[in-house]
């Protein structure tokens, strides 16, 4: 016992110490390895570099999505549909390869995209291309999309099939990086929402129309009614694709009569579509409420506290003249200004300068107005 009182807490305070040691070591490490020591050289402006808040990288990020969108939809669609692939094969071939150049300068635009570091902008454009070329994502993700394997047309059994273009699909990050900047900086957040949600759904039933065609072409024609007739052969593209957007649609949204499955692969496609559907309407339900809240959330902050004093005045047993008043002031206060709080709303997120700003482009027209202040300067008004 008296070994155990001595020695103990000797050898606790080693372990604790050791502990400490051991937690500051990996801090140091982890710290080593997020960030890197601040260099001069880096921070210096050498070669072409692009900032990603100037309007100039928002229109690249635009011209690069119509270039993912084109993949998505056209290369479904040209697999599925064999008649449009052969009439406008030349059309095609121009359009891969023009997006397909314009992948390729995506590359370049990222390697000379700045960004900050120890809250400075890293101008050097050789910094800059030796951290992208040396990325995880330039080797599994961008250096992936852009291999040629329009090579493989040269086999006869493979000749123009464009699904073998389908790694032209893993820049799917540049058209989400799009729409997370153009909600960022549209005034019409909720709407541009809504039409992405929109297009969104556009783009699963058009995926979903060209796999009814490719399920039927295995089943073949005519077999049996789930499938497409046999005249179905002999209908242009055009037709045919619009009767397959239709189906596609009422199976989605489950709200058509379509005909019964009688096979195993015809029953599991019927199923997938259907789960495949729900998940449609609970995304799109959820995501119309949450828009519709967010943008009556200033109008039921006004209706909450107004009905906090309605309440306060009835338990004070305040007269009917004085509720009006107080009722009409209320409304007044939400037509003109939206929000009950403005200091709240300024002081919440915003720096002095641009505090100071706002406030000048609010107030300085009612100062100018004051006849106390008609012969005073700007600068004191401001």
């Amino acid at each position: 016992k008296f070994r155990k009182r001595i020695f103990h807490p000797i050898t606790s305070c080693c372990t604790t110490k050791n502990k400490d040691e051991q937690q500051t070591n990996l801090l140091q490490e982890h710290n080593k390895n997020t960030e890197a020591p601040i260099r001069n050289e880096d921070f210096e402006a050498t070669g072409f570099v692009i900032d990603p808040q100037n309007y100039i990288y928002h229109y690249w990020l635009g011209i690069i999505s119509l270039a993912v969108i084109y993949n998505f939809l056209l290369i479904p669609a040209r697999y599925s549909f064999k008649d449009m692939d052969k009439q406008l094969k030349i059309l095609w071939i121009s359009l891969d390869y023009i997006f397909d150049s314009v992948y390729l300068i995506d590359i370049f635009i990222q390697s000379r995209t700045g960004y900050f570091s120890h809250g400075l902008f890293v101008r050097n454009h050789h910094v800059l291309s030796r951290k992208y070329f040396t990325s995880r994502e330039f080797y599994f993700r961008d250096l992936l999309s852009i291999i040629p394997t329009d090579l493989i047309y040269l086999i006869p059994s493979f000749r123009f099939v464009s699904i073998i273009r389908c790694n032209r699909f893993l820049r799917i990050n540049r058209l989400l990086e799009f729409q997370e900047l153009t909600e960022s900086r549209t005034r019409f957040p909720n709407a541009f929402r809504i039409w992405c949600l929109v297009c969104l759904t556009l783009t699963l039933i058009h995926w979903n129309c060209c796999a009814y065609v490719l399920t039927c072409q295995y089943l073949g024609f005519g077999t049996d009614r789930w499938v497409l007739p046999n005249s179905a052969k002999n209908e242009t593209v055009l037709m045919l694709y619009t009767y397959c957007f239709y189906w596609s649609t009422l199976l989605l949204s489950t709200i058509g009569d379509v005909p019964l499955p009688t096979k195993r692969p015809e029953y599991v496609f019927v199923l997938f579509d259907y789960m495949i559907g729900i998940l449609i309407f609970a995304t799109i339900i959820g995501s119309l409420g949450t828009m519709i809240s967010s943008q009556n959330q200033s109008r039921q902050q006004v209706r909450e506290k107004m009905d906090e004093i309605k309440r306060y005045m009835k338990f004070r047993a305040v007269n009917r003249k004085l509720e009006s008043k107080v009722i009409k002031w209320l409304d007044y206060l939400y037509t003109n200004r939206q929000v009950l709080n403005e200091e709240m709303v300024l002081n919440s997120d915003l720096s002095g300068e641009l505090r100071k700003d706002l406030a000048i482009k609010v107030h300085l027209e009612s100062l100018q107005q004051v006849k106390l202040f008609n012969d005073c300067e700007p600068n004191l008004l401001v």
